[in-house]
């Protein structure tokens, strides 16, 4: 009797100072699941170094050959030596840099192997071929994709994907606890310094910066800062920070989704143009306060300290919206859309 083979699935996305831990994040996500589903995992891409991303996890592996350009990447696709040993499989592509044509390429040449072509995506700026699209923005909706060659389509936050180290966590909220900023890649120094100034010298919290990113820039700043600033580099170190704080204040992409999860006090400085898509949803579901010209981070603060409570009214929201069973969804209902 012939052994079935072990089936496949590819990660393709990126991580780094410029493009943060988001799209890594959800996608490890998903991996563990198709994982816990008897699939062979592996990711590639740029910025992604085993020690930092995979140095716990040894069920996944990084193919280094197919993390650098995409031209390289799309060739291996086109070419079939990769798409070959994925036959009966996966890739799963989350990443901004590949155009409609590129994915056009990429969907065929699946086809062709017989590789199920996935696409995570929040932007809906540029046409998608594919097998299936997951969009796990909880303000997105299918209309978004209407006309695109796309098998099916699964969006909102019945779709959020988020990691087991924030959905497994156990935690008694405690009033008293740290502020917790985090805002993505370096980039977002500048952002994050501007947003501090406004903060009086007095105030008494602990504030933990969580950025894996941090120049040396943001050191000497921390350093030199009146205030009490605590800088994390450690990525892993994210969900138990995140158990021990009383606000947290993020950019408006998956660390937002992760604080809903969780269900924290929160404030969201928008960095990013597709993360203005979250305004709607952060509005309309009351899950966090928008930090901009009209409210500063200083202010919030001391807000924070004389109405606790209006925060915390954000809370159950936040849980109603995200509930962390995402990636659980969409791999269960992929699978029955795939194989009826």
């Amino acid at each position: 009797m012939k052994e079935e083979r072990q089936k496949k699935c590819l990660f393709r996305t990126e991580a780094g100072s410029k493009s943060g831990l988001g799209h890594f994040s959800r996608c490890r996500a998903l991996a563990l699941k198709l994982f816990s589903a008897g699939y062979e995992v592996k990711f590639c891409g740029p910025g992604l170094e085993f020690e930092r991303f995979f140095g716990q996890e040894t069920s996944f592996e990084l193919l280094p050959a197919y993390s650098e350009e995409k031209a390289s990447f799309i060739e291996a696709c086109l070419e079939g030596s990769l798409l070959k040993s994925l036959s009966g499989g996966f890739l799963i592509l989350d990443s901004y840099s590949f155009s409609g044509l590129d994915l056009k390429l990429m969907s065929n040449a699946c086809k062709k192997h017989a590789v199920v072509f996935v696409m995570i995506d929040d932007l809906a700026d540029r046409e998608i071929q594919a097998d299936f699209l997951i969009n796990p923005n909880p303000a997105a909706s299918d209309s978004w994709y209407a006309g695109m060659a796309i098998k099916k389509v699964f969006t909102g936050a019945s779709y959020t994907l988020i990691r087991p180290e924030i959905t497994d966590l156990k935690r008694t909220y405690d009033p008293s606890g740290p502020v917790l900023i985090t805002l993505g890649g370096s980039q977002a120094e500048k952002d994050l310094i501007a947003l501090l100034e406004t903060v009086p010298d007095e105030y008494f919290r602990k504030i933990y910066l969580s950025f894996p990113s941090a120049t040396e820039n943001l050191e000497s700043y921390v350093s030199d800062s009146s205030l009490k600033l605590v800088l994390n580099r450690d990525s892993a170190k994210f969900p138990e920070l995140l158990t021990k704080a009383s606000l947290a204040v993020t950019a408006g992409g998956t660390a937002l989704w992760e604080v809903c999860c969780l269900g924290l006090p929160c404030a969201v400085h928008i960095l990013v143009d597709n993360q203005r898509k979250s305004v709607k949803t952060i509005k309309e579901h009351e899950i966090a306060f928008l930090l901009d010209f009209s409210l500063n981070l200083g202010s919030l603060l001391l807000d924070f300290e004389r109405k606790p409570e209006k925060f915390l009214e954000q809370v159950p929201k936040q849980k109603a919206l995200i509930d962390g069973k995402g990636a659980e969804r969409a791999v269960k209902n992929i699978f029955e859309a795939q194989y009826p």
